[in-house]
């Protein structure tokens, strides 16, 4: 038969889990409002999932969407294209003022295709210019490995999903693809879900209430 200084040191220690529910209990939200974020992370599984990571990363310059690509569309019409200077020189002309901007983004993407910009600085001329890579070649520059992310896309590598409160991963908001483990993996689904514990503190209250009775019955106990 269980004693009564054994029940009371387990009442006891139950008063206490109660009392620390903040802990385990729903902690990134104390208060129950916030917005709930997931992150639903899968790996690349075919050329046409690695094509369309590639197109919507910011790494990517889609030119005919919302972005200016009248560089980009001059060296597909006209072929390499020279500027009188370097890179870093700013000037009036055209070219000079596109050349803060060359290396903005990895890849280009134009008429479905990838490409890669090319730079080449010889005797205060620079050649700029595009080199068409394939659909793996131009994941391999957009994506990052995961050992220069955070912990929280780690995480959701590892284990398929993350749901966070009012946070956001950088990574996975810019869609940039992570390589780990040599695999390539991508955001293939992001969720937002408004106050999802409004209830969270009367349900507290509650669990303070129970824990503060079962401590005070605990001492009783072991008193008698």
């Amino acid at each position: 038969m269980v004693s009564r200084d054994t029940k009371a040191t387990i009442l006891l220690l139950v008063g206490i889990g109660l009392l620390l529910n903040p802990v385990y209990f729903s902690p990134h939200s104390l208060d129950g409002v916030g917005t709930e974020i997931t992150y639903e992370v899968a790996p690349i599984e075919n050329e046409t999932i690695a094509g369309s990571v590639v197109r919507f990363s910011d790494q990517t310059l889609r030119c005919g969407n919302e972005r200016s690509c009248v560089l980009e569309e001059k060296i597909m019409a006209e072929g390499d294209v020279k500027y009188n200077g370097t890179i870093e020189i700013e000037s009036e002309d055209q070219l000079g003022y596109y050349s803060n901007s060359w290396r903005k983004y990895s890849i280009v993407s134009f008429d479905g295709d990838f490409y890669l910009p090319r730079e080449e600085i010889t005797n205060q001329e620079t050649v700029l210019t595009h080199e068409q890579v394939t659909t793996a070649e131009a994941l391999n520059h957009t994506s990052i490995s995961s050992n220069q992310t955070s912990v929280e896309v780690k995480e959701a590598v590892d284990t398929g999903s993350i749901t966070l409160i009012d946070k956001t991963i950088p990574e996975f908001e810019r869609q940039v693809p992570i390589e780990h483990e040599g695999e390539v993996y991508y955001v293939s689904q992001v969720s937002h879900r408004g106050s999802p514990h409004q209830h969270i503190i009367p349900i507290r209250l509650t669990l303070f209430l129970l824990g503060f009775c079962a401590i005070v019955i605990a001492w009783q106990w072991r008193g008698q």
